[in-house]
């Protein structure tokens, strides 16, 4: 999986967090195997070093919040810093729900157990570094059975069409590219979207993507 820079076609940079030298390591090589990807570690997780370094520019960075004393919105705010654009992506061994819910909260873009394969790692790469989120099959399914999730919105009715463009929506899809996917206008994809988006009670994208993530809406690869 390339970028494409002004026809110009560029490896993908990942940066890997870990206090493991050795998993952290292991990943690196396994995911840079894919000649799309490049990707290197860093081990130490001091507060005052925890950001990008002035020779780093990754489109994704790979993280445990669990090892560091940081708030996931902190760590958003140490990496982003700058406009630097990087998307954060939470794996840790508990990857429970509600660390998870904390990072998506926070704006990381994915999150994924460390029991997960390199593959599926390579996957969440990769739709992330397409402007999609990603949550473990495991955790959407945990979220989407939340009650509390079900009984808020147990009342409203989506279309077929206006359920397919919200999960658009949450997967970073742009307006134009729905409408060139659904061979409709922007204006009506928009009007879709904002029918949906009304009748759940969403006011944004982030809160179509929270909504996405628990009602297991986030399977939806494009």
């Amino acid at each position: 999986m390339v970028i494409l820079e002004g026809g110009t076609k560029t490896p993908l940079k990942i940066l890997i967090l870990d206090q493991n030298p050795i998993l952290a390591g292991g990943m690196c090589r396994l995911l840079s195997e894919d000649g799309g990807l490049i990707a290197t570690a860093r081990n130490t997780f001091a507060a005052s070093d925890l950001g990008l370094r002035h020779d780093e520019t990754p489109e994704v960075v790979v993280i445990d919040p669990e090892q560091t004393d940081l708030t996931a919105s902190d760590l958003v705010a140490r990496f982003t810093i700058g406009g630097s654009g990087a998307s954060l992506i939470g794996y840790s061994a508990s990857a429970s729900v509600e660390l998870s819910r904390a990072c998506f909260k926070a704006g990381f873009r994915g999150f994924l157990p460390k029991s997960a394969g390199i593959d599926t790692m390579r996957r969440a790469i990769l739709v992330i570094a397409n402007g999609g989120v990603y949550l473990d099959e495991a955790l959407s399914d945990a979220m989407s059975s939340e009650p509390t999730a079900t009984n808020r919105h147990k009342k409203a009715v989506l279309s077929s069409r206006e359920l397919f463009v919200l999960k658009l929506v949450a997967h970073g899809m742009t307006l134009k590219e729905i409408s060139n996917k659904m061979n409709l206008s922007a204006k009506t994809v928009d009007t879709y979207k904002s029918r949906g988006a009304a009748k759940l009670k969403l006011s944004g994208r982030q809160e179509i993507v929270q909504y996405a993530i628990k009602h297991g809406w986030m399977q939806l690869q494009h």
